[in-house]
């Protein structure tokens, strides 16, 4: 198990080096195997920020489900951090909405604004994903998943 999780850790690094530069961003990304709670959970890929505060905010950590990741070819795998990158491309200004629905008092209001944020973001990354992809990723048939 642990050496599956060394040869998968590699491989996303390389997806990731590949989609980095193919974008030419200067974005890094450290790689982790994810944790047990996202495994049960069945996330293939998922991203935060690296914690490092405002003074980077283009460093992220990406995590990667070993048992998922292995049954993917490598398009499949590029596609998926191209997705994460997307997030991280748009994390700033969702940070700002976020904020502003933090300044509200608690309430049901406050509860549905945030709940529908959340959605949307996911959809505004769905989207530029599908739109884009086709163009910087040409070889990669973008399906729904």
């Amino acid at each position: 198990m642990v050496r599956k999780v060394i040869n998968e850790k590699k491989r996303i690094e390389r997806a990731v080096a590949y989609v980095l530069k193919r974008l030419n961003s200067k974005y890094v990304f450290f790689v982790e195997p994810a944790v047990q709670s996202d495994v049960k959970r069945g996330l293939l890929v998922t991203i935060e920020r690296s914690g490092r505060g405002t003074q980077d905010k283009s460093t992220f950590i990406i995590t990667f489900n070993a048992e998922q990741s292995t049954k993917l070819s490598r398009n499949e795998i590029r596609q998926a951090i191209f997705h994460e990158w997307l997030h991280s491309a748009s994390w700033e200004i969702y940070d700002e909405i976020e904020t502003v629905i933090n300044h509200l008092k608690p309430s049901p209001l406050r509860d549905e604004l945030h709940k529908r944020y959340l959605d949307v973001r996911e959809n505004v990354v769905y989207h530029m994903e599908r739109s884009m992809g086709p163009h910087v990723f040409p070889f990669i048939e973008y399906k729904d998943q």
